[in-house]
């Protein structure tokens, strides 16, 4: 059995790296705008006792940035953007400390340092990702849920986005399982799908063994996120509620929307002249699309976005989803939803207090509708008001599903802090340089894709010639072509 090593354990050694790393990077870059050692020695001295603020600054930034959370098993590309946009934001905080606090380090220093930070901390990551790879990755790995397809659904996220991590070998249903389940000997972790039923007696099977465990929670497990455990002489009880924002937090959002509402519309104001004068000119019709949506508390308004489909585009078929390869949205549309251009208007409805910078997207009415009979749990994210971007925009894809979405929105609420929001909007910054996280699912490659699949999979288990193995489960269906879910 390979022991699996916690990320836990690492992250005070990759944060000392870092500090190393910011530091190093300071001191060359007085070396190099000085010319010399010799010349930089009473500057470096100086630097010397700034060096702490530095480093917190960057470790703060670089937390925001994700940098600590799971990157070992993110892409290259992933902690490349992270870097960038970490090493961007410690150099706007450490610049404008510096202003502040009067202790001015030269413009070409902080640049300097920021370019050699970038470098160092991109390369050693990539090398540490790449013996951590080899190390603990290849996790011969099953899947369970209740029936075939959801098992073959979660598998190819898996397969897809964390191939050489996870291999996954075999695909269960629930019913084929019985103790002493033999079935899972062998395996080094286990994917328990969120409507998995006794999932407890499976998940103690796997602690016992040794056995790592990966759960999808379904929505009423997301409500003990956040949970506040009391005693209650020698009763141990988790205490659960409705989860609202203080007074003192609303406050705070609200200060945060306006004044960044304000600077994103002044710094955006380039894009908002392009797209007034270049959309009505490629396609017929005005510029801004208002549509109304449930905000708060399922109070409904007017939401503002550039138009990026064909004018009536909804005049022959309703109210619909939009897809992969629309044929109602314009060349110059799919651009500006790929960037999330079509976006920018909605700062104008959080300064009318209709949204906020950060929360779930607010949807249509009858998709709202829609989603609430088929998840109960639905509601519940008008408990806050929605935003331009959230969780589910950053970690989720335009194609994911509602449900899927709806998991990422109350973990949000559940867990709002004022960090969690700065986290999401640098994220946010990632996703939109990261244009590929804004395309729908291929819905043409998916046959291919699940052959593919298959065929990897038969070829991990015939590596485990040892392994007492089950019959490989098919899919017998054709996926269903997805649509582009919620409002994005």
């Amino acid at each position: 059995m390979k022991q699996h090593a916690h990320f836990m354990a690492w992250k005070p050694i990759v944060a000392a790296s870092d500090v190393l790393i910011v530091n190093t990077a300071y001191l060359v870059a007085y070396v190099l705008h000085s010319g010399g050692i010799a010349a930089a020695h009473e500057q470096m001295v100086g630097y010397a006792r700034l060096s702490p603020v530095v480093s917190l600054l960057a470790l703060m930034s670089f937390h925001l940035s994700d940098l600590y959370r799971n990157w070992l098993r993110k892409t290259f590309t992933h902690v490349l953007y992270s870097t960038v946009i970490g090493n961007v934001t410690a150099l706007i905080a450490t610049a404008t400390w510096s202003f502040w606090s009067g202790h001015l380090l030269p413009r070409s220093v902080l640049v300097i340092a920021a370019c050699i930070q970038v470098i160092l901390i991109a390369v050693y990551r990539e090398m540490a990702r790449r013996m951590y790879r080899r190390w603990f990755g290849c996790q011969h790995t099953i899947v369970i849920a209740e029936s075939n397809e959801q098992a073959w659904d979660i598998a190819e996220k898996f397969v897809e986005h964390w191939a050489g991590w996870y291999e996954v070998e075999h695909c269960l249903a629930r019913r084929s399982l019985k103790a002493p389940y033999t079935e899972l000997m062998g395996a080094d972790a286990i994917v328990i799908s969120a409507d998995l039923k006794d999932k407890e007696e499976v998940i103690y099977h796997c602690f016992r063994e040794g056995k790592e465990v990966l759960v999808v929670p379904n929505l009423f497990e997301l409500t003990f996120c956040g949970a506040e455990p009391w005693e209650i002489d020698d009763l141990l009880v988790f205490k659960v509620h409705p989860h609202r924002l203080n007074p003192a937090q609303e406050l705070l959002k609200r200060s945060i929307d306006i004044l960044g509402s304000i600077l994103l519309l002044a710094l955006a104001s380039p894009l908002l002249l392009f797209a007034f004068v270049a959309i009505p000119l490629t396609s017929k019709g005005s510029a801004i699309f208002r549509q109304v949506r449930v905000g708060k508390g399922g109070r409904r308004f007017r939401i503002f976005k550039f138009r990026t489909m064909v004018s009536n585009a909804e005049t022959k078929t309703g109210p619909v989803l939009a897809i992969e390869n629309d044929p109602r949205i314009t060349r110059l549309g799919r651009f500006m939803r790929s960037t999330r251009i079509d976006e920018i208007p909605q700062l104008f409805n959080v300064l009318l207090d209709d949204m906020s910078l950060i929360g779930p997207r607010p949807e249509r009415a009858i998709f709202v509708e829609q989603f609430d009979r088929q998840l109960p749990a639905y509601t519940l994210r008008h408990l806050v008001k929605p935003g331009i971007t959230g969780l589910a925009q950053v970690l989720g894809r335009y194609s994911t599903t509602a449900e899927r979405k709806l998991r990422f929105d109350l973990f949000y609420i559940y867990n709002y802090s004022l960090l969690l929001d700065i986290k999401i909007f640098l994220q946010t910054i990632r996703v939109v340089l990261l244009r590929e996280r804004a395309s729908g699912l291929k819905t043409s490659d998916l046959a291919g894709r699940r052959r593919s699949l298959e065929s990897i999979a038969a070829g991990q288990r015939n590596r485990r010639e040892s392994w007492d193995k089950p019959m490989p489960v098919s899919r017998s269906a054709e996926p269903e072509t997805k649509a582009r879910v919620g409002a994005d």
